[in-house]
């Protein structure tokens, strides 16, 4: 899983028919996931051109408003267009949709956002409702981002899921690793802004100077 929206960038397409290709890499379009905030013609094209590709749809929030502010796409991609268009891709394909969602501690991890997530699965269709599969996320702190997002704590998660299970709603929770090193998911961006922030201060003429490992590793 990269940076960025990869549906954004015309060239995923070109990218999936390389590695699907049985010439080439030959890989199989059921072991491939592609990660979107909600970009409906990428949508679209994925199902036409790889329906057997894996789809993820990065929701983050199920109320509009809020959705708007962590991902400001949605204002051009409403959610509630997004999960018609992806009600037509599981009724075409049969094949599993994974809602990724961010828990970040006293934003999206009450247990009113966990009854509405679980309530705009369960107004889909019949036929569809069963294929979603959401999967909760931790947050990854990162030194560039801000300070207000935090992880949400473990016993937050617990009740999250309980009331997604309650619901009947399918969900998981993702470990995270490489967190330790700042490799885990979003990190790396973050320590990329740190080291570019630096080069910007000394100027065009002086080297950058890299964080040290024990810095990195979070030791002295």
């Amino acid at each position: 899983m990269g940076m960025g929206e990869p549906l954004g960038n015309p060239k995923i397409f070109d990218a999936l028919r390389i590695l699907t290709a049985s010439e080439l890499y030959g890989m199989s379009a059921r072991r491939l996931n592609v990660s979107t905030v909600g970009v409906l013609p990428g949508i679209v094209k994925l199902t036409e051109e790889f329906p057997q590709v894996n789809l993820a749809f990065s929701l983050h929030s199920p109320f509009t408003e809020e959705r708007n502010k962590l991902v400001p796409l949605n204002r051009m991609f409403p959610m509630e267009e997004v999960f018609n268009v992806l009600d037509q891709r599981i009724r075409s394909t049969g094949r599993r949709i994974w809602i990724c969602y961010l828990l970040l501690q006293g934003i999206n991890d009450s247990a009113d956002h966990a009854r509405a997530l679980a309530q705009l699965i369960r107004d889909r269709p019949t036929e569809t409702r069963y294929l979603y599969h959401v999967n909760l996320l931790p947050y990854n702190v990162g030194r560039a981002v801000p300070e207000k997002y935090s992880r949400a704590r473990p016993e937050g998660v617990e009740q999250f899921q309980r009331i997604l299970q309650q619901k009947r709603v399918s969900s998981s929770y993702r470990n995270s690793f490489g967190h330790g090193i700042d490799a885990a998911c979003g990190q790396l961006f973050a320590g990329y802004e740190e080291v570019a922030a630096r080069a910007a201060r000394l100027g065009p003429d002086q080297p950058t100077p890299l964080p040290k490992a024990a810095e990195m590793l979070g030791s002295e």
